[in-house]
């Protein structure tokens, strides 16, 4: 339930900071029933609330594939590295692992559509990594722990002209 409340905050406050203040009541009115909405579905599966996660639509499954992230910093400037694997088929989330790569967040993720799977390149758990992981819709595999210099916070696309997987360079370099 602490996920359903932090994003029930988050989208309260983004909405009441603006519009007419004579209007407000109806605002609020919508919000609450809104509110009540997320709370009531926290009861369902669904990945905690993050940071710095990726997701790539998988066009084959039909699936988001989520991985990974990290939960917001707490008051000593602490962040939890997270490693799970979540699927949205349409109605719902699922979990689909909990194992494969180390815990990471910033990290690139895009689709392969040559090899049918999910490519993940670096992030960082407090040092950027280098290696490279694929994910076939049931199990993660290490591609590589050698290739582009370790980084965090990178971009990935896959050119189909190609049959390759492109990176775009960050500052994000370790």
């Amino acid at each position: 339930i602490s996920s359903g409340e932090n994003c029930t905050m988050k989208t309260t406050c983004g909405l009441l900071s603006g519009g007419n203040p004579g209007a407000r009541r109806g605002i609020r009115l919508t919000l609450l029933t809104l509110a009540l909405t997320l709370v009531a579905s926290a009861a369902f599966a669904r990945p905690p609330a993050r940071s710095s996660v990726r997701m790539i639509w998988n066009p084959e499954r039909q699936r988001v594939v989520l991985f990974g992230g990290s939960t917001p910093a707490d008051s000593s400037r602490k962040r939890t590295y997270m490693n799970d694997t979540w699927e949205w088929g349409g109605a719902g989330w699922t979990r689909v692992a909990t194992s494969g790569p180390s815990p990471r967040a910033g990290h690139a993720m895009t689709y392969d559509p040559v090899r049918h799977e999910t490519l993940l390149f670096g992030g960082v758990t407090g040092a950027a990594s280098g290696e490279t992981w694929s994910w076939n819709g049931a199990n993660w595999l290490l591609r590589s722990s050698g290739g582009p210099a370790p980084r965090s916070d990178a971009e990935m696309v896959f050119d189909s002209a190609r049959n390759v997987a492109n990176m775009c360079v960050s500052s994000g370099v370790a």
